[in-house]
């Protein structure tokens, strides 16, 4: 049995991703370890401050190398960027070094506002599943469309992302689930209310069940190459070497 890798992703911002990805981590069931990884290369250190790990990550830190901390439930949190500048000195390489540290029954969330730099490129190639988050709203579904067709230049197959539609700020929706379905040529996976409405925990459950039931990787299922051929997204390492 391989890592089992699910990549959360908002649309846009202010959609409740880090809170998804926060909840997914704890509620997945992990034969071995379980760890989250906040892969925002802006340096806004959301999971350092919800896990309260400042300070073990700071003291665990060198340059150019993925941090990871333990939270006092276990959970491992691992933290690619403090600052921009860290985005920039981390690498690809260091990140698949402290997945190979990891048992091979782990259960990994990454919470990813930037999927395709090249240090998240050790996750995705290996992800089991995309979960895509937006709103009900005409900017939720123009942040998606361009969410899904960068997915699509990745060669991320459909059948490998899951659609939820978020309503975290109580304002409704000004977009029908119809509506978005036919705009963005996906079905969407589940409609998630507010947290505190009474119905959120039993449609988060059922997030949580289609996750469980999803096949291996796509590395394992030779789905996502590790660069496909159609991705023509420059490699600045080839160009500055």
């Amino acid at each position: 049995m391989s890592q089992r890798i699910f990549i959360v992703t908002g649309a846009k911002g202010g959609v409740g991703a880090t809170t998804i990805a926060i909840k997914l981590v704890a509620r997945l069931p992990a034969p071995a370890e379980r760890m989250i990884v906040d892969a925002d290369l802006t340096g806004k250190r959301s999971l350092a401050v919800w896990y309260d790990l400042s300070d073990d990550l700071d003291r665990a830190r060198s340059i150019g190398t993925a941090t990871v901390a333990r939270a006092p439930d276990g959970t491992l949190v691992m933290e690619l960027a403090r600052t921009y500048e860290d985005g920039l000195t981390q690498t690809a390489a260091s990140v698949t070094r402290a997945l190979a540290g990891l048992s091979e029954h782990a259960v990994i969330v990454v919470d990813a506002p930037q999927p395709f730099a090249a240090i998240v490129r050790p996750f995705v190639s290996r992800a089991t599943k995309f979960i895509a988050i937006t709103e009900p709203s005409p900017m939720g579904v123009a942040g998606a469309q361009a969410l899904l067709a960068a997915m699509d230049r990745a060669g991320i197959p459909p059948s490998r992302i899951a659609l939820a539609i978020t309503d975290i700020n109580a304002k409704g929706s000004a977009v029908s689930r119809a509506d978005i379905e036919r705009e963005l040529k996906m079905p969407v996976s589940v409609e998630l209310p507010i947290e505190r409405d009474r119905r959120f925990e039993g449609l988060f459950d059922g997030l949580v069940t289609m996750l469980v039931a999803e096949p291996g990787s796509l590395g394992d299922s030779g789905e996502l190459a590790e660069k496909p051929a159609f991705d023509r997204r420059v490699d600045l390492g080839e160009v500055f070497s």
